[in-house]
């Protein structure tokens, strides 16, 4: 996933796992993971993927609970480059 791309995300029925393989082909979409009933959907541009990701779920039969569409985060982005998430530190205050 590139910086100036965007994340889609779609809620499925059942694993999504076993219907990562409807979007896959879809022209634009850079890699599909899938997580529980989540499909992580990386795009080259999301606002124009997001209509032929919903029609491919339809045409494999999959029930779609919700599809979204994100920027990524910086941490998103963060976690691309070096394949782990920034640490954040707590800063704990003194007082006397």
């Amino acid at each position: 996933m590139g910086v100036s791309s965007m994340t889609g995300f779609a809620r499925v029925d059942g694993e999504a796992a076993a219907v990562r393989h409807a979007v896959e082909g879809v022209p634009g979409i850079l890699g599909v993971e899938a997580h529980g009933h989540e499909l992580v959907i990386a795009t080259e541009n999301g606002s124009a993927a997001i209509s032929p990701v919903a029609v491919a779920l339809a045409a494999g039969d999959v029930r779609v609970r919700d599809l979204t569409l994100r920027t990524p985060t910086l941490d998103d982005v963060f976690l691309e480059l070096t394949g782990t998430h920034i640490e954040r530190s707590e800063t704990e205050e003194v007082t006397a």
